[in-house]
């Protein structure tokens, strides 16, 4: 336990970037908790997600990985991406895909709804293609990274990825998730202590009377998560954000 504490410790800095290091905003309003920047969030991502597809396989079997991969580093490389915005209402997915059937490109099976250009989810805004033509119309955005950009890459790979211990705490494909929520908690309970003693009142008086106690604030939703390996990274296959769930 002394040793896990000690390792933890040497990656991860109490109200610092996740993986910048770099000081976060002392307020409860900065969004994406742990991170300095949708940016650095989505680093983090990227990493932990090359290195849970490096260990089961996924990157040497499956090309459409080894393409989300190249497609999230691209997306770091020129700023970020931001999923959050371009995540499409579950009740316009159903109206593109009934409006358009099948892909517009190519005629073939819909299967990705794309962005036609920019982060808006209005339905005009939107088209329903195959994995092919996806493909293509991503690849042909894509342009050469420099070499300082190539360096930064093979950095992150060498230093982050490969090493089987992580380097960074939130570089932990296997942990992060539930280390991330109760680190999250413990800096909101830090930031904002007089709404996290409320919060702790009301729980206490739930307890004691439960008809008599007010519902709590939509302010003490902490229920967001950070970590959105699983459904929402910039590629392709079951598990994008593109795909009708």
């Amino acid at each position: 336990m002394i040793l896990t504490q000690v390792t933890v410790a040497r990656r991860f800095e109490p109200d610092r970037c996740a993986n910048c290091f770099e000081p976060l905003p002392a307020s409860y309003e900065h969004r994406p908790w742990l991170f300095c920047s949708v940016l650095c969030r989505e680093t983090a991502n990227t990493v932990r997600y090359w290195r849970k597809t490096s260990r089961n396989g996924q990157f040497e079997a499956d090309p459409e990985v080894r393409q989300a991969i190249g497609i999230r580093l691209a997306h770091m490389l020129a700023g970020g991406y931001n999923a959050d915005t371009r995540r499409i209402p579950v009740d316009v997915r159903a109206l593109v895909i009934e409006r358009d059937r099948a892909c517009v490109k190519c005629g073939g099976p819909g299967e990705e709804i794309d962005h036609i250009n920019g982060d808006s989810s209005d339905p005009g805004n939107l088209q329903l293609l195959c994995k092919n033509c996806h493909h293509a119309k991503t690849a042909e955005h894509l342009v050469p990274a420099s070499d300082e950009q190539s360096d930064r890459i093979f950095a992150m790979l060498v230093e982050r990825v490969i090493p089987d211990i992580p380097a960074q705490l939130c570089d932990d494909e296997l942990a992060w998730q539930a280390i991330e929520r109760q680190l999250r908690s413990e800096r909101l309970a830090r930031v904002r202590p007089a709404k996290a003693r409320r919060k702790d009142e009301l729980n206490s008086m739930e307890m004691l009377h439960p008809r008599m106690a007010p519902s709590p604030s939509a302010d003490f939703d902490e229920d967001d998560d950070d970590d959105r390996d699983e459904h929402y990274y910039a590629g392709f296959g079951e598990n994008s954000h593109y795909v009708k769930e």
